[in-house]
């Protein structure tokens, strides 16, 4: 292990840490942190079964999105479930959703560093930034350059470390060619899906890094969109897509004219939403548009798949402008779990977890949250994390044991 790996492990250990450290957190209720079950839970169960059958060696992907903002964006709370998923079996295989953050100046994962040439642009699904052409992820890097370029490395993780295919998600112009370098070690077959949104890469053996050319081939100042790319190797486990866009809301993925045909292509088995703080931060939030929205997204996810579970977290605590405790997220809570019961989803409700209203000023006192109070920090994140899998984990335990 060089130095670097060694202090990326280090980070990690103090960043998740164990569950028995996060105990000296009298404000957390840790015995709240449970799975709910509003309704029922019989898609919930269908995903327990589909993660038996992985477990078995009956299937070899398991498929997960989980949708939000700038907690999600961030990518350490997910990153962690991600990690806890995969280490359920010792998987190595399955896949992950990566985006260029850093190409359009922005936050994003720490299990990848994406890199490119060329003048992008940032279009987000929020007021500020909206535009055509958004996809599942939300967020989309768009050039007119001549030639401009993408890629991305893999750092030392717990979930996915190779790959041996890559979907890159974009527009279709005619004006451009997207292409792997011809100095590219691994030989690969290309096939171009149009009709789905993406082009797939399969290289014949395992990378960590892959670098793309785009070249525009007339003289029309057209866009290229790059939506993100998907990544996938060929041994069990189970596939994480994190899709956060800071300042998403409800309103933000019903906006995205691509977002139903790319979530059918990864056809997902659950999908988590943590949406809605910043529902709660807008004054003239009107709720039964809020339940509409929420109604909506779920109703799209069952289309897609109508034997997807669905698992939503209540919004967490937050402060309107640092200093006011935001009383509004008690509602927006409510119509999550109403929302909840008419899909049978499961919720684990990450608002009493945390503490309640209030809550999120004393994790910052204690080092977890950041000044804002409406963001955690990493280690904040990991605490979050690891109660929220601990809750998933005893409800599969639970329902698998009364199944037998």
């Amino acid at each position: 292990m060089n130095m670097r790996q060694t202090i990326l492990l280090l980070g990690m250990l103090m960043m998740f840490g164990s569950i028995n450290a996060q105990t000296s957190y009298p404000f957390i209720k840790y015995d709240t942190s449970r799975i709910i079950y509003p309704g029922d839970s019989a898609s919930m169960l269908k995903f327990f079964a589909k993660l038996d059958a992985l477990k078995k060696g009956d299937t070899s992907r398991l498929t997960i999105a989980h949708y939000g903002g700038s907690h999600i964006q961030a990518g350490y709370w997910t990153e962690a479930l991600a990690d806890s998923f995969q280490a359920l079996g010792g998987y190595v295989g399955g896949g992950a959703y990566l985006f260029p953050y850093r190409l359009i100046k922005t936050n994003g994962p720490p299990f990848y560093r994406s890199h490119g040439t060329g003048e992008w642009k940032r279009c987000r699904a929020v007021p500020s930034e909206m535009c055509s052409g958004l996809g599942m992820s939300g967020i989309s890097a768009t050039t007119s350059d001549s030639i401009a370029s993408f890629g991305f490395q893999l750092r030392p993780n717990d979930h996915i470390n190779s790959f041996t295919y890559i979907r890159v998600y974009h527009n279709f112009n005619p004006d451009y060619v997207i292409e792997v370098p011809k100095d590219f070690p691994a030989t690969y077959l290309r096939h171009d899906y149009p009709e789905l949104g993406y082009v797939q890469f399969h290289f014949q053996t395992p990378v960590d890094s892959v670098h793309f050319d785009i070249h525009r081939n007339s003289s029309t100042r057209s866009d290229f969109i790059l939506r993100g790319w998907s990544i996938e190797n060929e041994n069990p486990g189970v596939y994480y897509a994190s899709m956060g866009v800071n300042g998403a809301s409800t309103r933000s993925y019903l906006q995205c004219t691509e977002f139903v045909k790319e979530l059918g292509t990864l056809h997902p088995d659950l999908v988590i939403f943590s949406i809605g703080v910043n529902d709660a931060q807008d004054a003239d939030l009107v709720l039964p548009d809020f339940f509409a929205r929420y109604d909506s997204i779920c109703a799209i996810v069952r289309a897609i798949n109508p034997d997807c579970a669905i698992l939503f977290t209540t919004i967490t605590d937050n402060y309107i402008k640092r200093k006011t405790k935001n009383t509004r997220s008690l509602k927006v809570n409510a119509q999550i779990m109403a929302v909840a019961q008419k899909y049978n989803a499961g919720v684990w409700d990450m608002f009493t977890v945390m503490g309640g209203l209030g809550s999120i000023d004393k994790w910052y006192r204690n080092g977890l949250a950041a000044p804002d109070r409406i963001h955690f920090n990493a280690k904040g994140y990991g605490i979050a994390a690891g109660l929220m899998f601990s809750a998933i984990k005893d409800s599969y335990m639970y329902n698998t044991t009364l199944s037998k």
